[in-house]
């Protein structure tokens, strides 16, 4: 099982090439000088087809820019067999925001997101167990706040389980659930179970201190390793200083590490084994190849 976390500044693109080969994708963000959809459709990494699509399922979280900003690259390069999104989303005040207009990107997703709309009558063996949580439209409507806040809460958190006969590995991604979003996911107790014991989380929106909860780390326990996908602001990437020392830590670039983010450690790529791992960075080949072509 491999697990790449993408360095696309403060949005987020996470891929999981499944055990049996097929590829997930949690979230389409992306950089100027930087594109997963392209990286992956380019050959950089060896994805089992599913009804002739390299990429066989792709989980939204939830629609703002920064998480959709990938979209029409994703469209082009590299369309999904199956796509799950809330349906449930308030489209008219998602695209009529009262602080001004909407992202091209959300447009385009909201346009695109359209044409998925058939069931899927049987999705391919995964060779790991994945389930996908979130809150209703009631209970996102009861937590109250801005629109902003709803549409966060209204994120996905994608629970990867893969049993061995000597090991289980657990990976949970979130969205950008914020701290009542997720106290309120954690009264389902399918939740709770799910999460608890993972070894490598990444970690609720992009690590800031409205995302954290100290209840959803107590459900999860202690994991390996946290993953952030984060920007620098000015040098800070703000990151909750409570996260500290909750990891057991790993080694990575040759010392101990309790938390990575994207901001330090660009693209993060685990590749998981029965009771052991390999951890490195990912060479970004996309800005690599715009530098020598500006060279030329």
């Amino acid at each position: 099982m491999e697990l790449i976390v993408f360095n696309v500044d403060h949005g987020l693109c996470v891929l999981v090439k499944t055990p049996s080969g097929y590829g997930v994708m949690i979230d389409v963000g992306s950089r100027r000088d930087f594109s997963p959809a392209k990286w992956i459709a380019d050959g950089r990494i060896s994805l089992r087809q599913f009804q002739g699509k390299k990429l066989t399922y792709l989980i939204v979280t939830h629609p703002h820019d920064d998480h959709v900003e990938g979209i029409s690259n994703l469209a082009e390069y590299l369309p999904p067999a199956v796509l799950k999104r809330r349906k449930g989303v308030d489209w008219n005040k998602v695209l009529n925001p009262p602080d001004g207009d909407p992202s091209p990107n959300a447009k385009f997703f909201y346009r695109w997101q359209a044409t998925y709309n058939q069931t899927v009558s049987q999705m391919p063996e995964f060779g790991c167990q994945i389930e996908v949580f979130g809150l209703t439209d009631q209970e996102i409507t009861g937590l109250g706040g801005q629109l902003q806040n709803q549409v966060n809460n209204g994120s996905y958190v994608t629970v990867f389980t893969w049993d061995t006969p000597s090991f289980t590995w657990k990976v949970v991604i979130c969205g950008d659930n914020e701290t009542d979003g997720l106290n309120a996911m954690l009264r389902k107790p399918k939740f709770a179970d799910a999460i608890h014991g993972a070894q490598i989380l990444v970690t609720p929106h992009h690590g800031h201190a409205s995302g954290f909860s100290s209840a959803f780390m107590s459900a999860i326990g202690t994991p390996r390793v946290l993953i952030t996908s984060v920007q620098s602001q000015g040098g800070n990437d703000h990151v909750d200083p409570r996260y500290h020392g909750l990891a057991d830590g790993i080694v990575f670039g040759g010392r101990e590490r309790h938390h990575l983010t994207t901001r330090k450690d660009g693209h993060i790529r685990f590749v998981l084994n029965t009771g052991s791992f390999k951890v490195d960075s990912v060479c970004d080949f996309n800005a690599l190849a715009s530098l020598l072509l500006s060279h030329k």
